[in-house]
């Protein structure tokens, strides 16, 4: 396997969550260069996500993780909607706030799982334990963060993409703020509990996929609200 390959790999799953959500909007899908634009926003944001929470590195890896993660990841990705996507005249249904959402957690998650596999893939021989090879490192992280952590960055974007898209249409403003502020607390804690199950105990882990099975519940929930709310909009 080489770092091609690996590259390969890290990037696929993104795509896919992506175009997976993508279709998710039948009834007025967003131009596409859009969802690009802000996928590729997505990746840049990591950036300034990283330089603030290397502030953080001398608290205990727990806190760092559980809390300080997702607080910074949760909050980039959703800067990246609501101040480069959410007044364009294209943000025009509710269900656009879940697409654009899952554009930007995807991006982050991307050059996030760029970041796992490329680390995996040069670790040293003693890091990976014995008998074990890099490419199996790779591929087993792969599976695992295309299962999991992949779509769980969109899965927590989407509570805070439905409450973008719903308050945009809702008024009085402050009633459509309030729903922003819970959806985008509830993806920051949803986010620090799955990194904090996986960080405890190997058998709490399993509890993280309790989590994602949940997640998914309630994103689904959320599309169908969202579709329904944008089929009555008169707008749409």
């Amino acid at each position: 396997m080489d770092v091609l390959a690996v590259l390969s790999l890290a990037i696929a799953p993104g795509v896919f969550w992506l175009w997976f959500f993508y279709r998710r909007d039948k009834l007025e899908p967003e131009p596409a260069h859009l969802i690009a634009r802000t996928f590729f926003l997505g990746i840049l944001v990591a950036l300034p996500i990283v330089i603030a929470q290397s502030f953080f590195l001398f608290l205990p890896a727990f806190i760092l993780y559980a809390i300080i993660a997702p607080i910074t990841e949760e909050y980039g990705k959703f800067a990246v909607v609501r101040y480069g996507i959410y007044n364009n005249a294209e943000f025009n249904e509710p269900m656009d706030g879940i697409v654009y959402g899952a554009a930007s957690a995807l991006g982050f998650a991307t050059i996030e799982n760029i970041g796992y596999l490329l680390g995996s893939y040069f670790a040293p021989e003693e890091a990976l334990g014995e008998g074990a090879s890099a490419g199996d490192a790779v591929l087993f992280l792969f599976i695992m963060r295309s299962l999991l952590s992949v779509p769980g960055h969109a899965i927590w974007a989407s509570f805070w993409g439905y409450a973008l898209g719903r308050a945009k249409f809702t008024f009085p403003p402050f009633r459509g703020n309030r729903m922003i502020r819970d959806g985008l607390t509830l993806a920051m804690v949803s986010h620090g509990l799955f990194n904090g199950l996986l960080l405890l105990h190997p058998v709490l882990a399993l509890g993280a996929l309790i989590v994602i099975g949940v997640g998914w519940r309630m994103t689904f929930r959320r599309i169908s609200a969202a579709r329904a709310a944008s089929s009555q909009d008169p707008e749409s």
